[in-house]
C-alpha cells in the first residue's frame, strides 16, 4: 500500500513585504469587483442617460413689455 501524499510547508517562508505587496496590488481591485457585481446584479445604472439636448417641457415665460402706440 502506498502512503497518502501530503505537502509539508514548514520550509516555505513568506516575507512580510510580499504579503503587503499582495494587499497593495489587490486593494484597488476591490472597488472594480464591487462595481462589476453591482452591474451584474442590478444592471447598468447609466444606460438610460439621454445625450440629446432637448429643451425640457414645462412652463413657458411670456414677456409682458408695455408697448406704446
Amino acid at each position: 500500500m502506498s502512503k497518502p501524499r501530503h505537502f509539508v510547508f514548514d520550509w516555505w517562508v513568506v516575507q512580510k513585504r510580499v504579503i503587503y505587496l499582495l494587499i497593495c496590488l489587490c486593494d484597488p481591485l476591490r472597488p472594480a469587483a464591487g462595481g462589476a457585481v453591482y452591474v451584474w446584479k442590478y444592471g447598468n445604472p447609466l444606460r438610460n442617460i439621454d445625450t440629446s439636448l432637448k429643451p425640457p417641457s414645462g412652463a413657458r415665460f411670456i414677456s409682458l413689455k408695455a408697448t406704446s402706440a
